[in-house]
């Protein structure tokens, strides 16, 4: 079985998955801030999200 690559852009597969399961809390390691996680936390923000820098 061969996976085609995705059409989708890297925000566009995590607004999906945020979309799908709608996650209570959410960790987000290392990055600063990504604009498909700032929306769904402005539609859910009963959604908690800690944030840990990545290690060295």
């Amino acid at each position: 079985m061969t996976a085609s690559p995705s059409s989708r852009t890297p925000q566009q597969a995590l607004a999906a998955l945020l979309a799908r399961y709608t996650p209570e809390k959410l960790l987000l390691v290392g990055a600063s801030e990504l604009p498909a996680l700032s929306a769904f936390h402005g539609a859910h923000p009963q959604c908690r999200v800690a944030t840990a820098p990545a290690a060295a």
